[in-house]
């Protein structure tokens, strides 16, 4: 036996069962999405640390390997730490509150 006043909410149901499918189609596109930009991420990190790698061994084969300089391009000199950027230099002394 049917009942003739089901079909307004057969209709509504079917609805959101197109609503819940058309999201979730979107959910896997995004993910795919996701990975894909992952991956790419993942290789653009891996390509600017072998850039950085050759910048500072082309640096170091230009001036040597105990050169000042090498600190200006914040490669460390053997057996010393590297100097801190001006901004974070401790100041000592008086801060001026007399």
């Amino acid at each position: 036996m049917e009942l003739p006043a089901l079909g307004p909410f057969l209709a509504v149901l079917e609805e959101s069962l197109e609503d819940v499918v058309a999201t979730v189609d979107r959910h896997k596109t995004l993910k795919n999405l996701h990975r894909e930009s992952g991956r790419e991420l993942k290789a653009q990190r891996a390509s600017g640390t072998e850039m950085a790698a050759r910048l500072t061994s082309f640096v170091r084969a230009s001036f040597g390997r105990k050169d000042e300089r090498l600190d200006d391009f914040g490669i460390n000199l053997p057996g010393r730490p590297a100097k801190k950027p001006p901004s974070e230099r401790k100041v000592n002394g008086s801060p001026g509150y007399h």
